[in-house]
């Protein structure tokens, strides 16, 4: 029995919703790193890697033919009379606000000091061809015509508190077109050429902590002849043929936030890592269960060796365990990454449908011993 599996990232609501016209798998990650359960509060800047407990929770919709699933990560705890877990010391920020744009090559733009006060306060997701495209009757072949297709600059200034040093950062663009050369305190941080799909950056070693600014820096290029720099080829469908080529930061930028050792974000592009998979299979559906696996990319950056043990829990609506999953321990060298893997079986399972859209939440949960 097939099912069909989404995915679509929700980074803002508390419980992502998700919408289907058809029996299927959705999964929607938001992810955070989680505290060891003890009384102990977990504090980013001094914590050991053997204190962290880095897990994710899961809101999961079981449909006629599938599971519905959508994600957003916290930490689990001992179970009580309802299920709930302590806040997560993993920290991701919404870096859509307080840009600064110019619709020209400047040159020396990158720099930290560059005197940008003139510029164009803006916000993320951005287009500059919002106001140029669509003024012709589109009656003719070669699709909208009068857009500016160019070079232009986007500058952020930051800080982050002192707290968060010794962690690793990472900057997410969820898109631009189509490319960008991306700066950071005025050295090149990154090259984005996809023009579609989201792009990731380690910038750990690079970021300033405390009172001292950040400036991030972003040239953007959506001319229909740009060159991919390792080849020299143009895009396919790089034109107007079939849609105006609204260029800018064009989609949400966040900043991430996590400890040496962490589940890895969703961001092949950039990062090569692949973040955190839940999906289900074998169902059965006049038995009501399904099997549910986890599926969790982690990487240590400790500099030391690391044992790492995935389980999870699958919780209903009212804060009670409907199963739990466990996985076996890995043990990693300083620099590995690999993939953990936790599976069990859910038994008494609502399946989804549009008439009951009935939501449980799935706790991922990595225990890292050293």
């Amino acid at each position: 029995m097939a099912a069909i599996f989404v995915l679509q990232s929700k980074m803002e609501a508390p419980r992502a919703e998700v919408h289907c016209s058809l029996p299927c798998i959705v999964i929607s990650s938001h992810r955070q790193k989680l505290q060891h359960r003890s009384s102990r509060r977990f504090r980013l800047s001094s914590s050991k890697a053997s204190q962290r407990t880095p897990a994710y929770r899961t809101a999961l919709h079981l449909g006629a033919m599938g599971l519905m699933l959508s994600m957003l990560s916290v930490a689990a705890p001992a179970q009580t009379a309802a299920y709930a877990p302590p806040q997560s010391p993993r920290a991701k920020l919404n870096f859509d606000l307080n840009w600064k744009f110019v619709r020209e090559d400047v040159p020396g733009a990158e720099a930290p000091g560059f005197d940008d006060s003139a510029w164009t306060t803006i916000s993320t997701p951005h287009t500059f061809n919002d106001v140029d495209s669509f003024r012709q009757i589109i009656s003719h072949s070669g699709g909208d015509r009068g857009t500016f297709k160019g070079l232009v600059w986007y500058r952020k200034h930051f800080k982050l508190p002192a707290k968060l040093a010794g962690n690793k950062v990472f900057l997410e663009f969820e898109g631009m077109r189509q490319a960008g050369d991306i700066f950071l305190n005025g050295k090149p941080a990154g090259l984005y050429e996809n023009g579609v799909t989201a792009f990731g950056l380690d910038i750990s070693g690079a970021v300033h902590f405390g009172s001292e600014e950040n400036v991030l820096a972003v040239k953007v290029d959506n001319r229909t002849d740009y060159q991919e720099r390792s080849s020299g080829a143009t895009f396919e469908w790089n034109a107007n043929d079939f849609n105006p080529d609204h260029g800018g930061i064009n989609r949400h930028v966040w900043l991430h936030v996590t400890g040496k050792i962490y589940q890895t974000l969703p961001l092949y592009y950039g990062l090569e890592s692949t973040g955190v998979y839940v999906h289900a299979a074998n169902f059965n559906i006049a038995g009501k269960s399904a099997a549910v696996t986890v599926d969790s990319e982690v990487r240590n950056s400790s500099g030391d060796r690391a044992t790492v043990e995935l389980s999870a829990v699958i919780v209903d609506r009212n804060g009670k365990v409907c199963s739990r999953l466990a996985g076996s321990p890995v043990d990693m060298v300083d620099g590995e990454k690999t993939v953990l893997t936790a599976t069990a079986a859910l038994q008494g399972a609502r399946f989804w449908s549009p008439e009951d859209p009935y939501l449980y939440d799935v706790y991922t949960l990595s225990l890292i011993h050293i």
